[in-house]
C-alpha cells in the first residue's frame, strides 16, 4: 500500500462530463508494455468501443452533460444529477479507482480503504480477470499513470461488468472514476444531499 496521498473520497461537486476520446492510442505502448500486454491492449480497445456507445446512449436519453450539479454518496451508492435544486437523474454506481494529482498514480478501488466495500465489486471483478490472465496492471494496487490510464481502466471495467456508463468526478487532489450501473429519471420525492463542496 502506498503512502497515504488520498483523503476520504469527496462528495458533491460540479460536474464535468468527460468524453472518452481515442487518446489512449498515445499511451498504449506504455500501458501495454508490462505483463499481459497484448491481452490488455485488446481489452482496452474493446472497452473503449463499448463505453463510447453507452455514453452516447446516456447523453441521448438522459442529457447528463446539461445538468449543472451532481452529488454522490457512498452510503447510498447513488449519484444524483440536478439543476436549480431539482433532482433530474439518479444513477447507481461502482468505484473503479482514482488518479492522484499529487503522485501521478492510479489506485484501484479494491486497494483504497476509503472506499466502502459494496462499491468495490466491479474493481474486484477486474482484479479477478487480471489474476486469471496474468495482467499486471489489473492486479497491482497502484502504479504510475496518466489521466488516460484512468479512462482505459474504466472502459475495460465497464465492458467487463456491462455497466450502463461511466462518470469522472475531480477535486483538488485528483479524480475518481465511477461506473454507472443503473440509471433513470429522478422521482419527485428524490432529495438532494449537499454533504461536500457542491458549489458550481
Amino acid at each position: 500500500m502506498r503512502p497515504v496521498t488520498r483523503g476520504p473520497l469527496p462528495t458533491g461537486s460540479r460536474p464535468i462530463l468527460q468524453r472518452f476520446a481515442s487518446a489512449w492510442l498515445l499511451f498504449c505502448p506504455i500501458a501495454c508494455s508490462d505483463g499481459g500486454g497484448n491481452q490488455l491492449h485488446r481489452l482496452i480497445v474493446e472497452g473503449h468501443t463499448y463505453l463510447q456507445e453507452r455514453q452516447a446512449e446516456n447523453e441521448a436519453e438522459f442529457h447528463l452533460s446539461q445538468y449543472d450539479h451532481y452529488d454522490w454518496h457512498q452510503d447510498t451508492g447513488e449519484i444524483v444529477f440536478s439543476s436549480k435544486g431539482e433532482a433530474k437523474v439518479v444513477a447507481s454506481f461502482q468505484i473503479v479507482g482514482d488518479m492522484s494529482k499529487r503522485s501521478d498514480t492510479w489506485m484501484w478501488a479494491w486497494a483504497n480503504d476509503t472506499v466502502d466495500e459494496p462499491l468495490k465489486s466491479a474493481a474486484k471483478t477486474v482484479r479477478q480477470l487480471g489474476e486469471r490472465e496474468h495482467i499486471e496492471r489489473l492486479v497491482k494496487p497502484t502504479w504510475t499513470a496518466y489521466e488516460t490510464d484512468g479512462w482505459e481502466m474504466t472502459s475495460l471495467a465497464a465492458k467487463l461488468v456491462q455497466a450502463r456508463g461511466a462518470y469522472r468526478t475531480c477535486h483538488e487532489s485528483g479524480c475518481d472514476y465511477l461506473l454507472l450501473t443503473k440509471i433513470g429519471w429522478a422521482k419527485p420525492t428524490t432529495r438532494l444531499r449537499h454533504d461536500g463542496d457542491s458549489t458550481p
